[in-house]
């Protein structure tokens, strides 16, 4: 039987994942799948159980590698969404002098916490398309709202231009770093159990 919470293969007669916690059988199963285990052989029972505490133990190695690699994760997703961002949105950045610098700073904090989030789902492609697609278009609007850049009516072109011009570039080179990160990370774990 595998976690719905994390997909470990748990022992049958398991109440809670070993892993993230997660209910496996209501109480009262516990006993029916408890006799049937005492029912196996000694050597189906032992090859059962070295299988799962092999599993469990590339999931907790696989979990502490990815704390441990925080850092890192998050110097990716900074230095990534703060480029995207900086070469997209260059042709129409409506400030200059200090508040650029500003700008490529908060583009640096919100691509480090892109970063941890995918970092802390523990990846996964979608997690990783989600976070940073869904980002840089919040990253946009935001501009937008803000004045930071300026849109395409204030420089007499339609709408068409600001959509086809960067932000949907934009949104397609973000989303793809983004599914791209999260199934390394991922992918990473599968390859280790």
């Amino acid at each position: 039987m595998a976690c719905s919470g994390c997909g470990l293969a748990a022992l049958p007669h398991h109440e809670v994942c070993g892993f993230c916690g997660a209910l496996l059988l209501a109480p009262g199963q516990v006993a029916a799948k408890r006799e049937e285990w005492d029912r196996l052989t000694e050597k189906l029972r032992s090859e059962f159980s070295s299988g799962y505490e092999r599993g469990l133990a590339a999931r907790i190695a696989w979990r502490e590698r990815l704390r441990r690699n925080r850092i890192h994760h998050a110097i990716t997703g900074a230095l990534t969404f703060a480029l995207m961002v900086g070469v997209l949105h260059a042709a129409v950045l409506d400030i200059d002098g200090v508040a650029v610098f500003l700008l490529l700073l908060a583009e640096f904090g919100a691509g480090a916490a892109l970063g941890l989030v995918v970092n802390r789902q523990g990846g996964g492609g979608y997690v990783g398309l989600g976070a940073f697609g869904g980002g840089y278009l919040a990253w946009t609007v935001l501009s937008l709202l803000t004045g930071v850049i300026v849109g395409p009516f204030e420089r007499g072109v339609g709408g068409g231009f600001l959509w086809g011009a960067f932000v949907l570039p934009g949104s397609l080179v973000a989303a793809t770093f983004g599914y791209l990160f999260g199934l390394n990370l991922s992918m990473r774990r599968s390859v280790e159990e």
